[in-house]
C-alpha cells in the first residue's frame, strides 16, 4: 500500500438503512445518498462517546419483545451464550468479520486483532465505480482513507459529527465485540434450533433481541431502528460464532419501509494470525 497520505479522503455519507439494512436484492448494489471530500484534519469539538446501554433497558417507548414463533425456550439464555462464546473466544485472540445482508459481497468486512485491545483494518467495499473506503484502528490511533494511502483522523474534529463524518463515528466507536456480546447477552426465548446449510456450523440458536440492547451508535443497525429482532447464532464445534443473523422490522423510520431488513455478520478465520499497524 502507498502510505502516502492523500490530501482529502473519500468518506462514505450513510446510506438509507446505514447501508447494512437491505432486505436482500440482486447482485446490483445499492447507490448511495451522496458522497462527501473531506480533508478531516484539526477541530476542537469532541464527538459523542458510544452509547451502551444497561442490560435492561427502561424506554417507555421500546416495542415489547416476542418469542421465535414454533417451539419452546429451550432452558439456555443469553448468559450462557455469553459464557460459552467467551469461552471459547478466549483461546484465540483474532478473527475476520464481515457485515452485510447475506447477498455478496458483504458491505463492510475487517481483520481484527484482540491480542491487546481491540485493533482492527476495516474496509468499506465500494460502490461500482467508487473506490473501496478503509479504516483502520491501531491502538488508539484511528486512521480513513483509500488504497491511495490513509492519514489519520483526529476524534475531536467537529466535523465528524456533521454529515461530512458519514460513518466515521459509528467506526470511531467500533467494537466487534462489544457488539457480539451485547447481542447475546440480551438474548431472550432461546430455542435451539437447526444449523441449516452454513459452512462450519455446528449447532444453533434463535432468539429474540431488543434493539436497544446494542451499543449506538452502531454498523449493524440504523440508529433510529429500535424494538424487537428475530437472531439465528451459528456456532461452530468450538462453539466459536460462524454468523449471527438479525431480522428487523424498519417500517416508520424512513430506512427501508414497512418490510423486515435483514443484517448479517459472518466471522470466520478465528485464530489466524493478523497484523494490523500503523500506515
Amino acid at each position: 500500500m502507498n502510505t502516502r497520505a492523500p490530501a482529502r479522503l473519500l468518506l462514505v455519507v450513510a446510506l438509507p438503512g446505514l447501508l447494512l439494512a437491505g432486505c436482500g436484492g440482486g447482485a446490483e448494489r445499492e447507490e448511495p445518498t451522496s458522497y462527501v471530500l473531506t480533508d478531516l484534519q484539526g477541530g476542537t469539538a469532541a464527538p459523542g462517546t458510544v452509547v451502551v446501554p444497561e442490560s435492561t433497558p427502561t424506554s417507555p417507548t421500546k416495542r415489547r419483545t416476542r418469542a421465535p414463533k414454533g417451539a419452546p425456550s429451550s432452558g439456555v439464555t443469553g448468559a450462557d451464550l455469553v459464557d460459552r462464546v467467551a469461552s471459547a473466544a478466549g483461546t484465540v485472540d483474532s478473527v475476520r468479520v464481515m457485515i452485510g445482508n447475506g447477498t455478496p459481497p458483504p458491505d463492510i468486512e475487517a481483520d481484527v486483532s484482540y491480542a491487546d485491545g481491540e485493533e482492527y483494518d476495516a474496509t468499506v467495499l465500494g460502490i461500482a465505480g467508487q473506490p473501496d473506503v478503509l479504516f483502520r484502528r491501531v491502538g488508539d490511533a484511528f486512521y480513513a482513507g483509500t488504497d491511495e494511502g490513509l492519514a489519520e483522523v483526529d476524534p475531536a474534529d467537529p466535523r465528524i459529527e456533521s454529515a461530512a463524518g458519514g460513518i466515521v463515528p459509528a467506526f470511531l466507536a467500533w467494537s466487534p465485540l462489544l457488539d457480539l456480546r451485547a447481542a447475546l447477552a440480551g438474548a431472550t426465548d432461546v430455542v435451539e434450533t437447526e444449523p441449516g446449510d452454513v459452512d462450519g456450523a455446528a449447532t444453533a440458536y434463535r432468539f429474540t433481541l431488543d434493539l436497544a440492547e446494542l451499543p449506538r451508535p452502531s454498523l449493524i443497525v440504523p440508529d433510529q431502528v429500535d424494538g424487537p429482532a428475530d437472531v439465528t447464532l451459528r456456532l461452530d464445534a468450538d462453539d466459536l460464532p460462524v454468523q449471527l443473523v438479525l431480522t428487523f422490522d424498519a417500517g416508520g423510520t424512513g430506512v427501508t419501509g414497512d418490510v423486515a431488513s435483514t443484517v448479517v455478520l459472518g466471522y470466520s478465520a478465528w485464530g489466524t494470525p493478523v497484523d494490523i499497524a500503523a500506515p
